[in-house]
């Protein structure tokens, strides 16, 4: 799933390929490989490789070792403030900036109300009456040694 990105980024910058391109380098705790950079910014890698071409020749991007970090350190924290966007590995890595996101998350989780369809015993459907089964099929399958049904 490709993220929302700010309409004043897009025009900063000129793409709203380049700057999911740049803000995944920003966001990361490590160089990344361009392929990388792709699946996090949730973007096709082709389109990915042609921004870090571009990003390399204006030199806002180094590269050693195939892997890949942005050189000014004032756009990687303008990146930051204005996009999150992080890879598995940086959230489970437990890095200190990470933290209060996690929190934020988790408290979030924390707070959100139990789906409707949940009964007190698993599931159990929305419009119950649809469902009712007949207390005979019950009382056959009981004398079969079967199990009843858990949605009457």
């Amino acid at each position: 799933m490709k993220p929302r990105v700010d309409a004043l980024l897009v025009a900063a910058f000129g793409s709203e390929t380049r700057v999911l391109t740049l803000a995944a380098l920003a966001n990361s705790t490590a160089p990344l490989t361009a392929y990388r950079v792709a699946k996090i910014a949730g973007l096709r890698p082709p389109k990915v490789y042609d921004e870090i071409r571009r990003a390399r020749a204006s030199g806002l991007v180094t590269q050693s070792a195939g892997k890949l970090s942005l050189r000014d350190p004032d756009l990687r924290s303008l990146l930051r403030k204005r996009v999150r966007l992080f890879g598995w590995d940086d959230w489970r890595s437990g890095k200190d900036r990470w933290e209060p996101i996690r929190k934020t998350i988790a408290n979030r989780l924390r707070t959100m109300s139990p789906p409707r369809f949940r009964g007190e015993r698993g599931w159990s459907p929305r419009h119950r009456e649809v469902y009712h089964r007949d207390p005979r099929k019950n009382e056959s399958l009981r004398e079969m040694g079967l199990r009843k049904s858990s949605h009457g």
